[in-house]
């Protein structure tokens, strides 16, 4: 009989446990999309742009030590790491619910009485221990589809946290190239106010020499009060960027050191692109799209268990006694044990209603996913393009700036040979200007086409160097799809 009994229970267990395999509702897979995009012929292919470092790429030492500053203090990506933080406990709770929940329970009672009668006083105490036990079977796979969510919802705060990462690398970067943008322009504009107040003051004693007249030395005036006026609006820049970048630091607005030229900056000539597939699995936006679908396909499955029996086991267990101090010896066992199935009869259409919402969601997380997909892709594209013809700009503007200074010099020479009059020279002056402001916007977009690129190709991102502490390394490890 006993051998029965085992056997039963042995079988029940299995039972149980091949049931719990179940889990309703669809399996993930990746939907079938086409990005199998031919970029630009001129484009580089190979490696991977994730094994360039942005180290490597900002070869300046200042701007990589406020890069790194920016990773470790930047508020916005505090938060970004204390939201994983809070999915990472919502994952570890929705979890729980797999397990049985092992509580305790004390009770103490006491009564006294005096029949004044009969004289005679009674006490009673009763003291009762029990243990509690307490677990939902996840017959159809509810709660294993809820993990499955939970899951995919926690890598998403992780993926968006490496999206912040790059982006923030890239403001950074981006932010820095225009200050000093903003700072060579400024001092173009001062050295050419320098170069006009001179120009003025010739102008003047030519005037009142009596060779020239009066027309040549008020357009020198002009030129001069022109330049002088673009000082206070590039110093307000200077004051706003210095601001911006401060803030991206995770400082308070002040003051802050750039090193060299604008024009010192190194550029690659090339950022290996690699396959167009390759972004689904290197843009942390498009990861994180995916993780979006994987929860939204998860409740489908959470929903349509609703459909079947909810099977929970309770069980007590433990003592109760008239005396505390012989708790166990005095006392006498108390246990009980249910078995509760709850199964829904007529819901008047909610969990079919439930259900189509799920389905309904996972229909708008799908398309939000591959216009993700299709953003990256023109996102590639566009900076690839602009990429190539920055640095076709650079080199004409710089050819722009070569023949306008030999016309400054030309012009200057038969002014004082009396060639040309004033106006020639003031026009070479203004193109020269021109020449050298329109130079250094040049390079400064060439910069960040170069930044824009490498962040559209995801790269900057090895896994590690930019993981946060919290982000345990199986988590990061499983986006294997």
């Amino acid at each position: 009989m006993k051998h029965k009994t085992i056997k039963s229970s042995l079988l029940l267990c299995l039972i149980i446990l091949g049931i719990q395999a179940c889990k309703m509702g669809p399996n993930y897979s990746r939907p079938d999309l086409n990005v199998d995009v031919d970029w630009d012929s001129t484009a580089v292919k190979g490696d991977q742009v994730a094994q360039i470092k942005w180290w490597d790429l900002y070869q300046d030492s200042l701007l990589e030590s406020y890069i790194s500053e920016a990773l470790k203090e930047n508020y916005n990506l505090r938060v970004a790491a204390a939201k994983i933080q809070e999915l990472q406990a919502f994952r570890k709770t929705t979890k729980s619910a797999l397990f049985p929940q092992i509580g305790v329970n004390t009770f103490a009672e006491g009564e006294a009485g005096h029949n004044a009668a009969t004289g005679v006083t009674k006490n009673n105490e009763k003291y009762r221990g029990i243990g509690t036990l307490s677990w939902e079977l996840d017959l159809w796979g509810k709660i294993r589809r809820q993990v499955e969510a939970a899951n995919a919802e926690y890598l998403g705060t992780y993926e968006a946290y490496r999206s912040m990462s790059i982006s923030l690398v890239a403001e950074v970067a981006k932010t820095y190239f225009s200050l000093q943008d903003i700072d060579n322009r400024l001092r173009i504009t001062r050295r050419t106010l320098i170069a006009r107040q001179e120009a003025q003051r010739i102008a003047e004693l030519r005037f009142k020499g009596g060779l020239v007249s009066e027309i040549e030395y008020q357009q020198a005036t002009v030129e001069l009060a022109q330049t002088k006026s673009l000082i206070p609006e590039l110093e307000r820049q200077v004051k706003i960027n210095t601001n911006e970048l401060a803030i991206l630091l995770g400082r308070p607005p002040q003051e802050l050191a750039r090193s060299n030229s604008i024009s010192d900056q190194p550029v690659v000539p090339a950022i290996p692109v690699g396959l167009s597939s390759e972004l689904l699995e290197r843009r942390p936006d498009i990861r994180q799209a995916e993780d979006q679908l994987v929860a939204a396909n998860a409740q489908i499955g959470a929903a349509k268990a609703d459909y079947f029996p909810n099977l929970t086991l309770t069980g007590k267990f433990g003592y109760q006694s008239p005396s505390l101090n012989n708790f166990v010896a005095n006392g006498f066992n108390y246990w009980e044990y249910i078995g509760d199935i709850t199964a829904p009869l007529f819901s008047a259409g909610r969990i079919k209603g439930n259900v189509e919402a799920k389905k309904a969601q996972y229909n708008q997380v799908l398309n939000q996913y591959k216009q993700t997909v299709n953003v990256a892709l023109k996102e590639v594209s566009d900076g690839l393009v602009t990429f190539q013809k920055t640095a076709q700009t650079r080199d004409a503007q710089t050819e722009l700036l070569t023949a306008s200074q030999e016309y400054l010099r030309l012009a200057q020479l038969q002014y004082l040979n009396g060639i040309v009059n004033y106006l020639d020279v003031l026009d070479a002056q203004r193109r020269l200007f021109e020449a050298e402001i329109s130079e250094s916007a040049a390079i400064k977009e060439q910069l960040v086409s170069m930044v824009d690129l490498y962040k559209a190709l995801g790269g900057g991102w090895d896994g590690q160097s930019m993981q946060p502490e919290i982000v345990p390394k199986e988590m990061s490890d499983s986006k294997q799809k």
